[in-house]
């Protein structure tokens, strides 16, 4: 058996296992003296064991004692006022305890506690648990001990964990929420960066800072007291990949965890993402309404029937010449309209949508042909760059579709009803790199007409048209799909 004698000579007062607090904790945790006092004197009856004062803990030589063996702690009273107390941290592990930082397993056995022998007071505790062991002076050579679960102490000196999450829930296109459980009451940080960005400090991610110290394009906090947490993330960019990082802390900011935890996301796709115009045409009167931005057409001769607008195939049009500026170097794009031709096979070519030079011949349209084919055309003033026609699409007499053309940057894509169709090319063939970024000679847009090479008003469309819209960027198929939802297509603002 293994005797250790320690002689506790501490300043005197009744021990208090509720006052133990974080400078407490943080001063067993740093290894300065006792918590609960300062141990003067402690002496060791068996060579095995060595204990530094300073640092209040105990080792061990591992070959000197085995498992099986009792921890045989004498408490000598000589010189301790009554009320003095001493604590020591203990790990247990396995069946035993071990003091630190051994990683050998024993019983501990302790002697002299009031009214009770040697083997009532031996020490149980639960494999991987932390403990503080306090004995405390009482007078007539007795001692009483105090055996509390280390919990007090590792929520004191230690980051919280996350018992669940971090992890992303109700991701939109400009905004999403960070969800996250902490083990015990703290605060957890979020901050959202463009993916790739370089990885922050867990000090960055609590002052809402991205790498460097600089501002993220998002960053948030909520406290925990035992529910978890919701932190949104606000002002995102739609279709974006984002890098989120977390770290959490304890509610006496104390302790902050040394790493930042990492979640990955990507913002929804918005039809409000790098949308330039969107016409209702569900007006009775007056100017057509970009419900988006500030481009309003002004209708000439069109009839408004407060769903859509008529077109005579005379002389009706609307024109809204201030989207050009709008739509006007950029590479990639989208057409979004509802058409409903009175003739499937006009006799003449109907404009739908015309971008065009009025005394040149730069234009970029949507037509319906005679054969009843949609046709579309892109030519600056010295000669034609692309111009197709739909496959096998035609119109019909009085039937609504739903048209979008789709250009990627480099090649184009015609959806009728929601579902993509062939074309052609007619004329050309060029390559699709001629877009609105070309569009520096045009100087007018019109629905139902052209003003063309000095024609002034011609190709006038016979029927009726409502939601048109113009993006910067090329749609996503799921984005198509919504357009069309099934034939009854969504109002501005899509939701």
């Amino acid at each position: 058996m293994t005797k250790v004698t320690f002689t506790d000579k501490s300043q005197s007062g009744a021990y208090d296992p509720s006052k133990f607090n974080a400078q407490d904790a943080n001063e067993l945790k740093n290894g300065i003296n006792a918590v609960y006092g300062n141990a003067q004197a402690i002496s060791i009856t068996s060579g095995a064991f060595t204990v530094n004062p300073t640092e209040n803990k105990f080792s061990v030589d591992s070959n000197a004692i085995s498992q099986s063996e009792i921890l045989d702690i004498t408490l000598d009273a000589t010189g301790v006022e009554i009320g003095n107390y001493h604590t020591i941290e203990i790990l247990a592990n396995g069946n035993g305890i071990n003091f630190l930082p051994t990683n050998n397993l024993y019983t501990i056995n302790v002697k002299g506690a009031t009214g009770a022998s040697a083997s009532d007071n031996t020490i149980s505790p639960v494999n991987g648990n932390r403990y503080l062991l306090t004995v405390q002076y009482i007078g007539n050579s007795k001692w009483q001990i105090f055996f509390s679960d280390y919990t007090l102490y590792t929520d004191l000196i230690s980051a919280p964990v996350f018992n669940a999450g971090p992890s992303t829930a109700n991701v939109g296109s400009t905004s999403l929420d960070v969800t996250a459980t902490l083990n015990k009451n703290g605060t957890v940080y979020a901050v959202a960066i463009q993916d790739d960005g370089a990885k922050p400090t867990p000090t960055e991610v609590k002052n809402g800072q991205n790498s460097g110290g600089g501002s993220p394009a998002s960053s948030g906090s909520a406290s925990d007291t035992g529910s978890g947490v919701t932190i949104t993330l606000t002002g995102l960019a739609a279709n974006t990949g984002y890098d989120i990082y977390v770290v959490a802390e304890d509610a006496a900011q104390n302790n902050l965890q040394e790493d930042v935890t990492l979640v990955e996301e990507t913002t929804d796709i918005s039809l409000l993402y790098k949308l330039v115009s969107y016409y209702e045409l569900d007006e009775s009167s007056g100017d057509a309404i970009d419900s988006h931005s500030d481009n309003n057409g002004t209708v000439n001769g069109a009839t408004q029937n407060g769903g859509n607008y008529t077109f005579d195939g005379n002389d009706d049009y609307v024109e809204f010449s201030g989207l050009i500026t709008d739509l006007q170097g950029n590479n990639k794009g989208a057409i979004s309209m509802w058409a409903t031709p009175d003739n499937g096979s006009p006799s003449s070519e109907e404009a739908l949508i015309a971008f065009a030079q009025s005394t040149g011949i730069a234009i970029y349209q949507i037509t319906h042909r005679t054969d009843g084919k949609l046709r579309i055309t892109f030519r600056t003033d010295s000669n034609n760059k692309w111009d197709i026609i739909t496959d096998s699409f035609t119109f019909s007499s009085g039937v609504e579709k739903h048209i979008l053309f789709n250009f990627n940057g480099s090649s184009s894509k015609i959806y009728i009803d929601g579902s993509e169709v062939s074309w052609s090319y007619n004329n050309e063939n060029d390559p699709f790199w001629y877009w609105d970024d070309e569009l520096s000679e045009v100087d007018n847009a019109r629905l139902g007409s052209r003003n063309f090479n000095s024609t002034a008003n011609e190709w006038n469309f016979d029927g009726n048209m409502r939601k048109v819209g113009f993006w910067n960027r090329n749609l996503a198929a799921q984005e198509i799909s919504d357009l069309y939802n099934g034939g009854t297509p969504p109002t501005y603002p899509f939701s």
